[in-house]
């Protein structure tokens, strides 16, 4: 009987043209070893992609090509082809000439001769740098994934009508307060809901594994420590084919989200009440006052004249704060009122009128035109010009206020000027004034009117500054935008 050698060569020469062109086409790597670990044929890719010499082959093990760290594991499964005559697959790293370690599929096959007995084996590998690569990555995001939903305490669930059951990822575990291994059927997950809020699940659930009805809810779940959360579940259902075979969603905890909307909801509830006494109580008690005290003007003497006069002149500042606080709690209360394109000619000219008609002994002049153009405001823009206006006059020190105001169009923007002769601004306050509760020199005003003015510009997307006057005073400069700059 010729050695198993002598039978594999004649078996190469009988066909070895169309052996070698057929193995040659391929991408694999592609060799033959006899029991003795002899190299008995490769395709031409062995050589390729190993950068190995023919003469370098011819004296390596089918294990030599294989890392260090492998080499053990691929002995293994070859000593297995070959005793149990059985197919193997595994991947390995084979390790190429340059010392470059290469991802691959290896596949071992046992050989037989004419007789049946195993006289060899045949490999083939096959190069999985890109599979790999793609299942590195999607390794990589799927801890992106699970580190992205423990921070944003955001989990994922699933429920396979086909079997009936549920899975949910640890975070969902998490906020339950369960642990991960513990099994948690469709109606345990609803069970775990507050009381009030099952029935709400339970209906939204239902439409969405019978009728494919997305939800969006925000509800409560009492964990097992007996702490009650507030969660955002979100279900959508899952098709294929055009069949629906369950739902998915995700689940967050949103009970700091909702604690302080609470809260804010709170402070609300106590600005309108504020408001309300504001707008009502104390402006009638003030009215009150007024009309008493002007009664008393025909009873008194010249002397205590000074009194009554310096009773309505107080009378007068706490209008203005009602006012400014009136303005200051709605500003508060807004929820987002939507800003429009208002005409800035008729607001800025209705509070010069105002201010002419309350204050006789002011000089008020406007310089130029005020230009008939848009900005971009809301209903509290009045306000704005008002405060400037009353700022102007209150903290002025002059016998005779004198305020000049101007309005510019400019690029994008309108630039409205309110100057005064009273004692100016010192360098060092003139970012201090817009705080709120800060006052004016020597002022008996609360403060709350310029913050009140700069909240409501920024709001706007504008800016407010004060600079000097010259030779003396203040300039207000309120810069808004037009409704195409935003």
């Amino acid at each position: 009987m010729p050695s198993v050698k002598q039978d594999l060569a004649l078996l190469q020469d009988e066909h070895k043209g169309f052996l070698t062109e057929l193995l040659n086409a391929v991408q694999d790597i592609f060799y033959v070893y006899d029991l003795d670990g002899n190299l008995l044929f490769y395709n031409d890719r062995v050589e390729e992609v190993t950068g190995y010499s023919p003469s370098e082959l011819q004296s390596m093990q089918p294990w030599d090509f294989v890392v260090e760290a492998d080499r053990d594991r691929v002995i293994d499964e070859i000593a297995h082809v070959v005793e149990n005559e059985q197919e193997v697959q595994l991947d390995t790293r084979y390790l190429t000439a340059a010392g470059k370690s290469v991802p691959y599929e290896f596949t071992g096959s046992p050989l037989y001769d004419s007789e049946g007995n195993v006289v060899g084996f045949a490999g083939v590998g096959r190069d999985i740098s890109d599979r790999k690569e793609r299942e590195q990555e999607l390794e990589r995001n799927r801890e992106f994934l699970k580190q992205t939903q423990t921070v944003a305490e955001i989990g994922s669930w699933e429920i396979d009508l086909r079997t009936e059951t549920l899975r949910w990822t640890d975070q969902v575990y998490n906020i339950h307060g369960v642990d991960p291994d513990t099994d948690v059927s469709i109606e345990d997950a609803i069970e775990f809901y507050h009381p009030q809020d099952q029935d709400t699940i339970r209906t939204a659930h239902e439409r969405l594994t019978t009728e494919g009805e997305p939800y969006d809810l925000e509800l409560r779940i009492t964990r097992t420590d007996g702490e009650t959360r507030w969660v955002r579940a979100l279900g959508e259902p899952w098709y294929k084919d055009g069949d629906l075979l369950g739902a998915r969603g995700t689940f967050q905890d949103i009970t700091d989200r909702k604690q302080r909307e609470l809260s804010v909801k709170e402070q609300r509830n106590n600005l309108e009440v504020l408001d309300q006494m504001v707008r009502h109580d104390i402006r009638n008690d003030l009215q009150v006052i007024t009309g008493y005290t002007e009664a008393l003007k025909a009873h008194v003497d010249e002397t205590q004249q000074e009194y009554i006069g310096r009773i309505l002149s107080s009378v007068d500042t706490a209008v203005e704060l009602t006012k400014a606080a009136r303005d200051l709690a709605e500003v508060m209360l807004q929820t987002g009122e939507k800003q429009e394109s208002l005409r800035l000619k008729p607001v800025l000219e209705a509070q010069l009128d105002e201010i002419r008609t309350a204050n006789d002994d002011v000089a008020l002049t406007v310089e130029g035109q005020i230009p008939d153009t848009h900005i971009l405001a809301d209903s509290m823009l009045s306000s704005v010009f008002r405060n400037l206006l009353k700022n102007a006059v209150q903290h002025n020190d002059k016998e005779v206020p004198e305020i000049v105001v101007s309005a510019t169009e400019q690029s994008g923007t309108v630039v409205v000027h309110i100057a005064d002769n009273g004692p100016g601004v010192p360098e060092s306050r003139k970012d201090d004034i817009f705080g709120k509760g800060e006052m004016g020199l020597e002022s008996e005003g609360t403060g709350i009117g310029l913050y009140l003015v700069k909240t409501l510009v920024e709001n706007y997307g504008g800016e407010v500054w004060v600079e000097d006057n010259e030779p003396t005073g203040a300039v207000f400069t309120v810069e808004l935008l037009s409704p195409t700059e935003r």
